[in-house]
């Protein structure tokens, strides 16, 4: 997911990045329901919701937030939507990393 949100932050090529999240989000939601329905301990099906939970909060702030701006970006508004675009970006490497932390 990271490299889709980098490639759409620093590429700009916005309808390319939309088709690839689309298929990565399918992916990744496609795998932890897998998991999901493998997990027959309560470690790991505690395990299991965080990892959507944190998942779905990923999804709604590309979404909700970082695409939009990205999609002002191209319209020309600059200055606060930059710093904000930052901002997204930095929460979602967070979201990632504690995603990943969790699953090792």
């Amino acid at each position: 997911m990271y490299q889709v949100i980098a490639d759409g932050i620093i590429n700009r090529n916005l309808e390319e990045t939309e088709k690839e999240w689309k298929v990565i989000k399918k992916e990744i939601t496609g795998d932890l329901a897998k998991i999901e329905n493998k997990v027959d301990t309560r470690e790991g099906k505690q395990w299991i919701s965080q990892a959507k939970e944190k998942n779905d909060e990923l999804v709604n702030l590309f979404e909700g937030k970082l695409l939009p701006l990205l999609n002002s970006r191209e319209a020309g508004i600059t200055g606060e939507t930059e710093e904000e675009m930052l901002k997204t970006q930095r929460k979602s490497l967070r979201i990632q990393r504690q995603s990943l932390k969790e699953l090792a």
